[in-house]
């Protein structure tokens, strides 16, 4: 069974928002980024998390860190987004059972990152 691991850049006073202003991505980082991301083939994130992303990356090409990000799937947590891009699947109604059956899938773990809004309440899941 697949793991569901949260991963959620969060400063040491507790600031979760804009990591760029605060979160150094220097060549050692995004090396051992790149690295961790062979520990994954898909990701689970909310819709604020998702639009975020997209908007940071999803038009950008050229970085194996950002290219293997690009290219993996996504899956969001939304109740508003009728619609996607970017490899993204909208995990309908109910996320919970959403991520059970993803976790029952063949595969490597699952990284699931959200806003540290009440979209986290999805990742609870029995398995």
């Amino acid at each position: 069974m697949r793991k569901l691991i949260e991963s959620t850049l969060v400063s040491l006073d507790g600031v979760i928002e804009a990591p760029e202003r605060w979160a150094s991505f220097d060549a050692e980082a995004a090396a051992y980024s790149l690295e961790q991301l062979g520990h994954y083939d898909a990701f689970v994130m909310g819709r604020v998390t998702y639009e975020q992303l997209f908007a940071y990356w999803g038009h950008t090409a050229g970085d194996p860190y950002v290219d293997r990000i690009n290219a993996m799937p996504k899956y969001v947590a939304s109740r508003s987004l009728t619609q996607t891009a970017w490899n993204a699947t909208l995990l309908g109604p109910d996320p919970s059972s959403a991520i059970a059956r993803l976790k029952d899938q063949p595969g490597k773990d699952l990284p699931g990152s959200t806003s540290g809004s009440p979209a986290k309440g999805a990742w609870r899941t029995d398995r």
